[in-house]
């Protein structure tokens, strides 16, 4: 049995104890914090795929509906990567006006440390009637995506590539990480 003088001189915790305790949990953190950051930039690359593929899904909408804003008979709706941050939809008139690109507000826009790596080719349209997406590519010439040879869409980061693709029918795959 511990007599009263020597339980009061061991009530507390060495500094053995406290060195080890204070090792093991700087170990837990200094694991732990860089797999939480890796997590958390690989989810916001995936909820940027995500946005996009609303953006697809919304021309593509537009284009089926017939929903016509400044057109007086619609041929369809485009979408394009404006800048490496900025992606647009703007309907495309047969008679009527097509808006240029400056008046047509950004629908989305990528958060400040990530970008579309491939901006020049993004261009796609939906035509009115038609279920097919059109590849406009950086010449704006027209030429039909064919389904052997999906059309690749890039999000990056300052260390990361996300890849993802996108079919004739304008549906977007899962991606990989490259």
């Amino acid at each position: 049995m511990i007599s009263q003088e020597n339980w009061k001189l061991s009530t507390g915790f060495s500094l053995i104890e406290l060195l080890v305790s204070v090792t093991i949990m700087m170990l837990v953190v200094g694991i732990g914090v860089p797999g939480y950051i890796e997590f958390n930039k690989r989810q916001q690359i995936r909820e940027i795929k995500a946005q996009i593929e609303v953006v697809i899904e919304l021309a593509r909408e537009n284009a089926r509906s017939g929903q016509m804003d400044v057109c007086e008979r619609l041929y369809g709706y485009e979408i394009a990567a404006v800048t490496s941050q900025d992606v647009k939809i703007r309907p495309v008139c047969i008679e009527g006006t097509t808006p240029d690109w400056g008046d047509v507000d950004t629908y989305y826009s990528l958060p400040d440390s990530y970008w579309l790596t491939n901006i020049e080719c993004l261009a796609f349209e939906f035509r009115s009637l038609n279920s097919d997406i059109i590849y406009k590519g950086n010449e704006g010439a027209a030429a039909w995506l064919s389904a052997s040879s999906p059309w690749e869409i890039r999000v990056s980061s300052a260390d990361r590539t996300y890849t993802f693709e996108l079919d004739q029918a304008g549906t977007v795959t899962k991606g990989s990480w490259i």
